[in-house]
């Protein structure tokens, strides 16, 4: 992944938490995530052919971190942080859990191709655009004067995914409360492929996808110039899930692995001491 702006703004990974044998292993993934875990999975498979199978699914930060918390599922890869709300409710029902650091993933505002006039986009007016807030930009024009006056068409993923709750903290940054939301005139989805197909065919369209997802369909949509916005993505591990043994394999894998599948993946890798950090917690398990 090249060099981005950094603003601030975690992957979805999911397992059943105690499978039978014979069970295929899930793991559902948000954007890059799932971009990473497919990656993962396949490499994983070439080593160890006779281990039980895996699938990989994309879901929502949301709603897998609420079934993470209900003891349902063993592992969660997020585009955000855990919530208090969330951690209170793996306390409540007994779940333990681990934090791991995984990666960088990246926001990418992406464009339809024919829109010749928005060559870079500020935090100012990235705010004006996607926050609903006073003075919130109807069309391109209010953004910028030398804009066309047509409609700003927004695209962008549901609520319950992590990406949005990812940007809205990364333009609230330095902001004093009360914090607005996310527009609710989005043409939302928890699907990223909807964005990319209403950017791709909308000349007014401005639309938020992970980097992954970008580089993926880079021929059918254009990325504004700043408008990467880089975040991290994290693990959430039940400790319950380290019992089963390819559970815990596939895992050790992936952090002995992580640099080159990180980049496989698309994604910016972090340190070789973190990842071994990460592999060593996960070892000691049991």
């Amino acid at each position: 992944m090249k060099t981005r702006q950094m603003l601030l703004c975690p992957v979805l990974l999911v397992f059943t938490a105690a499978p039978v044998l014979g069970q295929s292993l899930r793991l559902e993934g948000e954007g890059g995530a799932a971009t990473l875990l497919s990656v993962a999975k396949q490499d994983y498979e070439r080593a160890k052919p006779r281990t039980r199978q895996l699938s990989v699914a994309t879901s929502s930060t949301g709603s897998s971190i609420g079934k993470l918390c209900r003891g349902e599922i063993g592992i969660v890869g997020a585009a955000r942080a855990i919530a208090k709300a969330e951690r209170d409710a793996c306390s409540q029902n007994r779940v333990e859990t681990l934090e791991i650091p995984l990666a960088n993933d990246a926001i990418a505002l992406v464009a339809n191709p024919a829109n010749t006039w928005a060559k870079e986009i500020s935090v100012e007016q990235l705010r004006r655009t996607w926050l609903e807030m006073p003075g919130k930009a109807a069309s391109w024009k209010q953004l910028d004067s030398s804009w066309p006056d047509i409609p700003l068409k927004l695209y962008g993923p549901g609520p319950k995914m992590g990406l949005g709750a990812t940007l809205r903290t990364a333009l609230l940054t330095g902001n004093a409360a009360p914090a607005p939301e996310l527009r609710r005139d989005i043409s939302a989805t928890d699907v990223l492929s909807v964005v990319i197909e209403g950017v791709a065919r909308d000349r007014a369209a401005l639309g938020l996808l992970d980097w992954p997802s970008y580089v993926a369909s880079a021929r059918r949509v254009r990325l504004l110039s700043n408008g990467a916005l880089t975040f991290p993505i994290y693990l959430y591990v039940s400790t319950k899930a380290l019992d089963d043994a390819d559970t815990k394999g596939y895992l050790e894998h992936l952090f002995a692995n992580a640099g080159r599948l990180v980049t496989e993946a698309g994604l910016t890798p972090l340190s070789a001491s973190a990842y071994q950090e990460a592999l060593t917690r996960i070892s000691k398990m049991r």
